[in-house]
């Protein structure tokens, strides 16, 4: 059962443009099979949101190897 959970997790990035946010959203998909990935980039934190069950760290490193910083915020309620 643990293993099915899934966590939507929440980070704060730098990425500006929609362009970006999908090149982005594109290269963590093919790195983490399964992951979904939404960006808000009407948010002044220009919001990250991830559920998957990866770790916080990994999708972060990733991020930050295509030159954008990013930065963990919060878990929200696991999904089962």
């Amino acid at each position: 059962m643990i293993d099915q959970i899934k966590f939507i997790m929440v980070f704060k990035t730098d990425v500006q443009s929609q362009r970006e946010a999908m090149l982005m959203s594109e290269i963590l998909r093919q790195k983490f099979k399964g992951l979904q990935v939404n960006f808000d980039l009407q948010d002044e934190e220009r919001i990250l949101r991830t559920e998957g069950r990866i770790e916080a760290t990994a999708i972060a490193y990733l991020v930050r190897r295509f030159g954008f910083s990013c930065r963990f915020l919060s878990f929200a309620e696991p999904i089962t």
